[in-house]
């Protein structure tokens, strides 16, 4: 089994991704083989953000228990 199909089994679930000293964190919402994208929820207040993470950029993904 490989990375992104590793990944794709966590569809819809809350995941922590480790770019350098980034943490994102949100619903794994989106995988291909070369990117992935989590919707995090706001801050404050406003619509929830997408980020779009390369996958040779990610040192880690922790998915919460």
């Amino acid at each position: 089994m490989d990375f992104t199909t590793f990944l794709k089994s966590f569809l819809g679930d809350t995941v922590e991704v480790v770019v350098g000293s980034t943490t994102y964190e949100g619903t794994l919402v989106h995988v291909t083989d070369l990117a992935l994208r989590v919707e995090e929820p706001p801050v404050t207040y406003g619509p929830n953000v997408f980020v779009d993470i390369q996958d040779s950029s990610i040192d880690y993904v922790r998915i919460p228990a």
